[in-house]
């Protein structure tokens, strides 16, 4: 956590959004690296094909990490933000690449917990518009996406909790 230090507190610029979108592409390309990283930390690692370290990403959660995003760049007037918002939105564009570059590996992507609290935390600063209409719109929109989110997730995809076993019921 001591790389957000390195977080501005003012709106990034075109360049840093674009490296930084460039390294997460980048992460996305290379997890293979990676895992050899921490293999030279754990020790050596036979990877099953079909393991968590291996599993991709449901694209659906990784472009909920963009949902804040859009709602800053169309609707929130950046003059109307107070000073510290932009701390938020830029964990929002941390979290975002983090989200892309842990796409190919369901272990590596656990990375973006730490980041997408921000992102949760940004809403109501994005909410809070002059316009009541547009924030009571935007806050519905927002609502409505992740519940249709929650519902595909895990109902219609079937979570992955259907499998879950109290450690208390184990013999």
């Amino acid at each position: 956590m001591i790389l957000l230090w390195f977080v501005p507190l003012n709106r990034l610029g075109a360049l840093r959004l674009a490296g930084l979108m460039v390294v997460a592409t980048l992460g996305l390309t290379m997890y293979s690296y990676a895992i050899g990283l921490m293999s030279l930390f754990k020790g050596p690692m036979a990877v099953p094909v079909n393991s968590y370290l291996t599993q991709q990403v449901n694209p659906l959660r990784v472009a909920l990490a963009f949902v804040p995003l859009v709602l800053y760049i169309f609707l929130t007037r950046p003059d109307c933000l107070e000073p510290e918002a932009y701390f938020y939105v830029n964990m929002g564009f941390i979290n975002a690449a983090v989200m892309i570059a842990g796409a190919n590996s369901a272990y590596l992507t656990r990375f973006a917990i730490y980041t997408g609290i921000f992102s949760i935390l940004l809403i109501p600063r994005l909410l809070n518009m002059r316009d009541r209409r547009l924030a009571a719109i935007s806050g519905g929109v927002l609502v409505s996406v992740f519940w249709v989110f929650w519902y595909v997730d895990t109902v219609k995809v079937g979570a992955s909790l259907a499998d879950f076993n109290w450690i208390f019921n184990h013999n």
